[in-house]
C-alpha cells in the first residue's frame, strides 16, 4: 500500500508540472483539484513532510499576494493566485530525500518527453510523418500548429532555420524549462545523461535567452576555481571563433540568431532585446514617471491599453511593484534554513535574470526545479553538520 501511494504522490507531481508546462493561465476548477490531489497524499503519507516554522510565514505571503492580485485585477485573478501558490507549502515541506526523488522524476520523465518530441521532429523535419490535424492555441495570440502530437510546428518564426519548440507554444517556453531544470540539477551530466537531452533542446530551440541563462548557470555552477575559468575561457573563445569566423564564414543559423543578436544597440541594449513592444515602453515609462507602479495599472488599466510582450515591464505594469517585490521574498523564503546557501543565492539570481525577460514566477517551471533543487542540499549539508558535531 505504501509504495502504491508513493506511486500515486509523484504521479500527481508530475501531472501538476506537465499542466503548468502546457498551459499558462489554467482554470480555477483545476488547480484547486490538484490542490485537493495534494491534500489527499499529505493526508495518507503524512511522514514525508516536515512542519518547517516559516510555513505560516510563506501562507500569510500567499494570502497577501492573492489579495493584492484580487484588488488590482479582481477576485477571480486573486483566487487563481492563492490556489496555484497554496501546494509550494506542501512541496517546501517535503523531507529532502523526497524532493531529491521528486526532482529526479520529473527531470526523468520530462527528459523522455522531449527525446520523443526530438525525434517526431526529426521524421517531420525529412517528411516521413504529417500532421495529424492542426493544434488551435484558444484565444492567445498563436497562428494555428501542425499537430504532431508530441511536436506542434509553427511557421510564425522567420528565420534562417526552423527553431524546435517540442510540444510548447515558443521555443522560448521550453529553453526557459530546460534551463531551469539543468540548474536544478547543477549540470551533472555524468551522473545523469537525460540532462544532454535537455542542453540539446536548447541548442535546437535557437532562443537566445535559453543560452545566456544556460550559460550564466553553468558559471555560478562551475567557477570554482581559477583552473575552471581558464578552461571556460578558453573553450568560450574558440566556440565565438568557429560560429562567427570559420562555420560558412558567420553565415550560419547560430551567428545570425545568437552572435549577432548580442550586439549593442543604443535603443535596446542589445539587438535581442524585443520583449516589448514601443506602446509597452512608453506606458511603463510614463507609469514609473508619474508613481502609478506601485500597485500596477489594475483591472482596467491593462484592458484598455495596447501593452503586448514578456518580461519584467508586463509584470510590473499588470502586477505592481508591491507585488514583485512579494513575490522574490517568497522566493527567499522558499530556502530551507539548512541548505547550500551559495547554491541557493545562486538560485535566485538566475531566477531574477530570467524574470526580466520572461516574467512567469507562478508557473510551477519555476517553483518546482527551484524548491526541489535548493531543497535537495538539506541532505548534504545536514550530513555535514552532523560529521563536524562527531
Amino acid at each position: 500500500m505504501w509504495n502504491l501511494f508513493r506511486v500515486f504522490n509523484l504521479l500527481m507531481y508530475f501531472l501538476t508540472s506537465f499542466v503548468w508546462w502546457s498551459f499558462s493561465l489554467p482554470m480555477n476548477a483545476t488547480v484547486a483539484a490538484l490542490d485537493v490531489l495534494m491534500l489527499f497524499c499529505l493526508h495518507y503519507n503524512p511522514k514525508k513532510y516536515v512542519i518547517y516554522r516559516k510555513i505560516p510565514i510563506i501562507l500569510g505571503v500567499i494570502i497577501l499576494l492573492s489579495a493584492l492580485s484580487a484588488y488590482t485585477l479582481g477576485l477571480s485573478y486573486g483566487l487563481s493566485n492563492f490556489f496555484v501558490y497554496l501546494p509550494i507549502l506542501m512541496l517546501y515541506a517535503l523531507k529532502p530525500e523526497w524532493k531529491a526523488d521528486l526532482l529526479a522524476f520529473i527531470t526523468k520523465w520530462f527528459s523522455i518527453i522531449i527525446e520523443i518530441s526530438l525525434f517526431v521532429f526529426l521524421l517531420a523535419h525529412i517528411g516521413i510523418l504529417h500532421p495529424i490535424g492542426q493544434f488551435i492555441a484558444s484565444d492567445l495570440p498563436y497562428p494555428p500548429y501542425d499537430n504532431y502530437v508530441f511536436f506542434i510546428k509553427t511557421r510564425m518564426y522567420d528565420s534562417v532555420v526552423y527553431r524546435f519548440n517540442g510540444p510548447f507554444l515558443e521555443p522560448g517556453h521550453l529553453s526557459m524549462i530546460a534551463s531551469i531544470l539543468l540548474f536544478a540539477n547543477k549540470y551533472k551530466f555524468k551522473e545523469n545523461k537525460k540532462l544532454w537531452i535537455l542542453l540539446l533542446a536548447i541548442v535546437l530551440s535557437f532562443s537566445l535567452a535559453g543560452y545566456v541563462i544556460t550559460f550564466i548557470g553553468f558559471l555560478m555552477i562551475k567557477l570554482k576555481n581559477i583552473q575552471n575559468l581558464i578552461i571556460l575561457s578558453i573553450v568560450s573563445i574558440a566556440s565565438e571563433y568557429v560560429v562567427t569566423d570559420l562555420w560558412n564564414e558567420g553565415d550560419n543559423p547560430v551567428n545570425i540568431l545568437i552572435f549577432d543578436r548580442l550586439q549593442y544597440d543604443e535603443e535596446n541594449g542589445i539587438s535581442g532585446n524585443n520583449r516589448t513592444i514601443e506602446e509597452t515602453d512608453r506606458l511603463f515609462s510614463s507609469s514609473y514617471k508619474y508613481g502609478n507602479l506601485w500597485f500596477g495599472l489594475g483591472k482596467n488599466g491593462i484592458n484598455n491599453s495596447s501593452i503586448r510582450g514578456a518580461g519584467f515591464k508586463i509584470y510590473l505594469l499588470r502586477y505592481g511593484i508591491v507585488s514583485t517585490l512579494l513575490v522574490f521574498y517568497l522566493y527567499w523564503l522558499l530556502m530551507p534554513r539548512r541548505c547550500d546557501r551559495r547554491y541557493a543565492y545562486s538560485f535566485l539570481v538566475l531566477i531574477a535574470f530570467i524574470f526580466m525577460q520572461r516574467a512567469y514566477p507562478s508557473w510551477y517551471t519555476w517553483l518546482l526545479p527551484y524548491i526541489l533543487g535548493i531543497g535537495e542540499t538539506q541532505k548534504q549539508v545536514e550530513k555535514k553538520r552532523i560529521l563536524n558535531i562527531r
